[in-house]
Order: C-alpha cells, then sequence, then structure tokens
C-alpha cells in the first residue's frame, strides 16, 4: 500500500481531530508559505492571467515575472529640506531592498535599476513595464515636529491600483534607527501581504490546479474551520497530483498538530502519518525552505524540539521575514528549555513589525512562554489578548487559567478552564500532562511546575 493510500485509510473515520486542525492554521504557516502563493494563483487563474516567461536578455521592455511575485522598491522621496534626510531615506529603501532580496520566493528588482528611477516621478505602469514587474513600492519620508514620518504604497504596476499602504512613525532624535526599524517593518509587512493577500501570479495549468487545491483546502481550514473538508481536499489534491511537495507538506504540518486537540487520537499514529507526508515532500524538494520550515514544525510538534532548532533556523537564513518561523522557533527554543531565548525571540519579531493577521498567534505563543520565564502577569495579558483576537483555540484559556492559578488567583482560574471544556469536552489534566511531556522531547523537569498550576486550576467540582 502507497502512504498516499494509507493515508487516506487513515483520515476516514477521524472527524474530531481533523475539525481540530483548524484552531492553529495561521501558526502552522502554510499560509504563509506556499499557501499564500496558491491563493494567489487561484485568483490570477480566475483573472485570466497567463503564465509569463520571466525577463527577456537585452530586451527593451522585459516580460514580467509571474511565477512569483516582483517588486521593484523606488528611492523614497525626502519631503523635508533636510538633505541629510535625503541620503538616510535612500539607505532605508535600499535596506527594504535587501530585506526582501533574502526571500527567494520573491523576484526583487536591483538597487541600480530601481534607484535609475531616483529624483523622477515615473509613471507607474512605465516602470513596471521597463523593469518587468508587477509590483511597485514607492514612499515617502518627513519631519513632522520631533518625529519621522514614513508613508509606503504598493502599486499593482499593470492596473496602476494601490493594493497596500502602510504609514509609519518613529524617532528624529535617532533619524537613522528609525528609518532603519521602519524599514524593517516595511519590509515585514510586505512578505506577509506577498503571501497572504490576493496578488496576482500564473503558472503552468498543471501547477496552476495543484496550487487551487492547497488554496480551498487553505480556505476551509481558515474560514468554516472546517479540518476534515481540508484533509479530504488535500487526499484529493494528492492522488491527482502526487509529486506535488507542498500539498505533502500542507498534510503532514496539518496533521502534526491534530493530537493536541483531540485527547482521543493515538499520538504515535498521528506522528508517524504526519513525518511520512513531510519525508514525501523533502524527496520531491529538498531544499525549499517552506519545505524545511514545515519540517521543522513538524518536528517541534511530534516531541522532537531540540531537532526542530537547527531546522527552523536553516529555513529562516532564507526566510527571514517569516513570521510564523519565528513564533515555531521561538516554541523550539522554550521547549528545549531555554525560555529566555525563546522570548528574545519573540521580542526581535516584536520589533521587526507584526501584521494584525499574526497578532493573536503571536499574543499566544508568548503568553506561553512568559510563563516559561516566570512572568504570569504578561503572561495573562497576552493570554487574554489572545483570546479577544484568536477564536475558539481552547490553549489560550488553557494558558489564561495557568497564568491566573500561578498568581494564586485559584477561583478566576477554573473558571477559565471551564471555557476550555467548551471547545474541548475531552481535555483532562492527564492529558494535559501527556502533552506537555511529548512537546518537551521527554523531559518532564520543564514543565513540572505547569503540571502543578493544572492542578490549581482544574474545577473543583469535576474528577480528574
Amino acid at each position: 500500500m502507497t502512504t498516499l493510500d494509507a493515508l487516506l485509510n487513515w483520515v476516514q473515520g477521524r472527524e474530531q481531530l481533523l475539525s481540530g486542525l483548524a484552531a492553529l492554521v495561521v501558526l502552522i504557516g502554510v499560509i504563509v508559505s506556499p499557501l499564500g502563493h496558491g491563493l494567489r494563483m487561484l485568483v490570477a487563474r480566475r483573472r485570466g492571467a497567463q503564465p509569463g516567461h520571466g525577463p527577456q536578455a537585452g530586451a527593451a521592455h522585459p516580460a514580467v515575472v509571474m511565477d512569483r511575485p516582483s517588486i521593484a522598491v523606488l528611492p523614497f522621496d525626502n519631503l523635508s529640506d533636510d538633505r541629510d534626510l535625503a541620503f538616510t531615506a535612500d539607505g532605508m529603501s535600499e535596506d527594504i531592498i535587501t530585506e526582501l532580496s533574502r526571500d527567494r520566493r520573491l523576484f526583487v528588482i536591483a538597487r541600480n535599476s530601481s534607484f535609475a528611477y531616483k529624483d523622477k516621478r515615473p509613471n507607474v505602469r512605465d516602470v513596471g513595464r521597463e523593469l518587468g514587474v508587477h509590483f511597485v513600492l514607492e514612499g515617502s519620508v518627513r519631519r513632522v515636529g520631533e518625529s519621522l514620518r514614513v508613508n509606503a504604497q504598493l502599486i499593482d504596476a499593470q492596473s496602476g491600483a494601490h493594493v497596500w499602504a502602510e504609514t509609519l512613525n518613529g524617532n528624529f532624535a535617532d533619524a537613522a534607527k528609525a528609518l532603519d526599524e521602519i524599514g524593517h517593518s516595511i519590509a515585514t509587512a510586505l512578505t506577509s501581504h506577498f503571501f497572504r493577500e490576493d496578488a496576482a501570479g500564473a503558472a503552468k495549468t498543471e501547477s496552476l490546479q495543484a496550487w487551487e487545491f492547497l488554496a480551498r483546502s487553505a480556505v476551509k481550514w481558515a474560514t468554516s474551520q472546517d479540518g476534515e473538508s481540508a484533509v479530504r481536499i488535500l487526499g484529493q489534491a494528492l492522488e491527482k497530483y502526487p509529486d506535488s511537495a507542498h500539498l505533502w507538506a500542507q498534510m503532514g504540518h496539518g496533521l502534526a498538530f491534530g493530537w493536541l486537540y483531540d485527547p482521543d487520537v493515538n499520538f504515535t499514529e498521528i506522528s508517524r502519518y504526519a513525518r511520512s507526508c513531510i519525508e514525501r515532500a523533502l524527496e520531491l524538494a529538498p531544499n525549499d525552505p517552506s519545505i524545511v520550515a514545515a519540517q521543522g514544525a513538524c518536528l517541534l510538534w511530534t516531541g522532537e524540539p531540540k531537532a526542530a532548532v537547527p531546522v527552523l533556523r536553516r529555513a529562516f537564513a532564507q526566510l527571514p521575514n517569516e513570521v510564523p518561523l519565528h513564533i515555531n522557533l521561538a516554541y523550539a527554543l522554550l521547549h528545549s528549555g531555554s525560555p529566555m531565548p525563546a522570548l528574545a525571540e519573540m521580542d526581535q519579531l516584536e520589533r521587526r513589525g507584526l501584521h494584525d493577521v499574526y497578532r493573536s498567534v503571536y499574543d499566544l505563543a508568548r503568553a506561553d512562554i512568559e510563563i516559561g520565564t516566570g512572568n504570569f502577569v504578561q503572561a495573562e495579558d497576552c493570554a487574554r489578548k489572545a483570546i479577544a483576537g484568536g477564536g475558539k483555540n481552547p490553549w489560550a484559556w488553557i494558558t489564561l487559567a495557568l497564568a491566573l492559578a500561578a498568581q494564586d488567583r485559584i477561583d478566576e482560574a477554573q473558571v477559565a478552564m471551564r471555557d476550555v471544556l467548551q471547545y474541548m469536552p475531552l481535555f483532562t489534566p492527564q492529558f494535559y500532562d501527556g502533552c506537555v511531556r511529548i512537546l518537551s522531547g521527554g523531559d518532564e523537569t520543564l514543565f513540572a511546575g505547569r503540571l502543578r498550576l493544572m492542578t490549581l486550576a482544574w474545577p473543583s467540582n469535576r474528577q480528574p
């Protein structure tokens, strides 16, 4: 029996598990890497986009790169009288180009080409046609009192439409540092946009159909929280496109979370299937950073956090603006017994800029890590933010209950735990004990304090 046949047979009859997979769909990271690309392709297909063939050497008007998002970053305009600020603004534009260029999923025009438009006011459509890109980023810098204000806007060079915009402020007293931080924030936000929103793209018909299956499964997970249908769609896609590395990666990465949401699931069984999917994806695309990221996440959530750290770092070296990679790496450090480096990773992510779509995921991860560092008040605050913005994820309430119990607010902790039971009725302290043992790679001492807090938070009128 093939891996795919065994997987599809195993999937049958596990509706509760598969429905639970929706809860961490953003953290899975597939939305940001291959999945966002698939959504773009789906939109491009509906718009009737045709595949491009890349830039033509020596052509006056190179063909627009269409197999991945292509962008030119124009020099930002200085709207102030301060000439030194103009040089600093150029440096920020260069930093954005550098940051975006690190992401191999993007096609970014080099500085020498885009800076040819400095001090000019070119038509954006002309820029897109002359440089062979679909998107153009332009912006301005100006001083407002003691603050710096940077406006950036992303324009579709084919239609001339504004598709993204951001306004950021910094301290004029340290203009260079402020613009550096703002530049990083813009680069991170742009990457999030490209691999989340509906940007145009095209590919060969067969690949496009595979991406469409990927996008359809994402919609099921992200909007209707229908994990069973999502896995069924992926199963159908894999039957038709068994050589799609990203389909295998999404299946494996999704299954790796399943046991956290269904106490009835056999962890050994689900982790075996998840890893077999990742192994198949790696056979097909061993050097694809998004596949490597899925491998690291699978290792993390199936009980090998120490092995996950170097894998996630390897993926991060090629995808430095990938928010879920930051978060998964922080979790891997936490579960490896390094809570302070995990917290530093989250601090770095916060400084680089965080798009709203990731806020609740970030807040939940931060709450969990703050408990690991003993910052229980901060953990409570982050857990409440995660609950307010993250839907019905039972692990947000679990984390809140632990934070409250750590502050000796036992009655409140037990109320929070009752909320957990609304969304995961089969949850028990014994199940939690098993979870922390697995997530810590078998090192029970790492989470002994959490097990004590769980005992305190468990509602006194329920049997453990």
